[in-house]
C-alpha cells in the first residue's frame, strides 16, 4: 500500500469524505494521522512500512476517541499544494479569511474550497498566449525551517520595492515578520511576442493587503502593504512580500490575479481566489 492509499484509508476511518482523489493526503495530514518522511516531504507514492501502518492505526484509534493529535504543518502544506496547487491556507491562515456569508453564498464549507484550481491557467482572448500557475507557494520568513525557503535563497540579497526607484536598499532580510508569496509557473506558449511580453514568468497581482499610511510606505520605506521583491532587477523574482501585521483591506477584495502580459482588447485575466470582507491585520 502506498502512503497515498494509506492516507485515503486513514481519513475515511475518522469519517472524512471527498470526491477529489488528490485531497486524501491533505485530510490525513491535517488530522494528524500521517506525518512527513522529512521536512515538507509527504512521499505519496512511497510504500507504507509495517511500522508506519501500526502508527497510523494507533492514531486513528486515538482520533476516534477524541484525542487531539500533533500535526506536521510542513506535511500539511505540501499535501495542500499537491491537492489544489497552493499552501496559503496552511502557512498563512490568519491572512486569508472571509465572512461566513461569503462561504454560504459560494456554496463552500471552508475557505480552502474557495481556491479555484481551474483558474490557474490564463489564456488571452485571441488565443495567442497562455500562462500557467503551477503552484502559489507561501513562505514564512520567520521560520528558518520552512521547506520552501530554497525557492528564494539567498535571502540576504533580496530586496523589496515600494515603487520609488530612488529607494533601492529595502532588504527582505529585515522583514522576518512577513510572508512571501512565490508564483511558480510561467508561459505555456506565446505565439505573438510583439504583442505579448516575451518574458517567461507569469504576470500576476495580489490585491487587498493595502497600506494604512501610504506616506510611510512610499517615502520612509515602511513595509505596511504587499510589495514586489527582486534580486538584481525589478520583477526578476516572481513573488511578493506581505507583512503579517500592519496592512488594511480598503475597498478591494482579497484577490490573487493572473494576467496576460499585454493590454488591448485581447487582454484577459483569471482570479483563482477572491475573498470578500473588510479586515485589518
Amino acid at each position: 500500500m502506498t502512503r497515498e492509499e494509506m492516507a485515503r484509508v486513514a481519513a475515511r476511518a475518522i469519517g472524512e469524505t471527498t470526491k477529489e482523489n488528490d485531497k486524501w493526503m491533505y485530510l490525513a495530514t491535517k488530522a494528524g494521522l500521517i506525518k512527513g518522511v522529512g521536512i515538507g516531504q509527504i512521499a505519496p507514492k512511497g510504500l507504507t512500512t509495517r511500522a508506519q501502518a501500526i502508527v497510523v492505526i494507533e492514531r486513528i484509534l486515538s482520533k476516534n476517541t477524541g484525542t487531539d493529535l500533533d500535526v506536521d504543518k510542513y506535511a500539511v502544506g505540501s499535501a495542500e499544494i499537491a491537492w489544489h496547487g497552493t499552501n496559503i491556507f496552511t502557512v498563512m491562515p490568519e491572512m486569508w479569511v472571509t465572512a461566513e456569508a461569503h462561504l454560504k453564498q459560494a456554496g463552500k464549507s471552508s475557505v480552502e474550497e474557495l481556491w479555484n484550481e481551474k483558474l490557474m491557467t490564463i489564456t488571452s482572448k485571441d488565443g495567442m498566449y497562455q500562462g500557467k500557475l503551477d503552484a502559489l507557494i507561501a513562505i514564512d520568513l520567520s521560520d528558518p525551517n520552512d521547506p520552501n525557503l530554497g525557492l528564494i535563497a539567498p535571502i540576504n540579497t533580496l530586496k523589496w520595492f515600494n515603487n520609488q526607484p530612488s529607494i533601492r536598499n529595502l532588504m527582505v532580510k529585515d522583514q522576518k515578520n512577513s510572508y512571501v508569496l512565490y508564483f511558480k509557473g510561467g508561459t505555456v506558449f506565446n505565439k505573438d511576442t510583439k504583442k505579448y511580453n516575451p518574458r517567461e514568468r507569469l504576470q500576476f497581482r495580489v490585491d487587498g493587503f493595502d497600506s494604512p499610511d501610504r506616506n510611510a510606505f512610499f517615502d520612509k520605506g515602511v513595509l505596511n502593504a504587499s510589495a514586489s521583491i527582486y534580486r538584481d532587477s525589478l520583477f526578476d523574482i516572481p513573488a511578493v512580500i506581505i507583512p503579517k501585521t500592519g496592512t488594511v483591506q480598503n475597498y478591494s477584495d482579497l484577490e490573487i490575479r493572473l494576467q496576460t502580459p499585454a493590454g488591448g482588447w485581447w487582454f484577459s485575466e483569471s482570479v483563482p481566489l477572491r475573498l470578500k470582507g473588510n479586515l485589518e491585520y
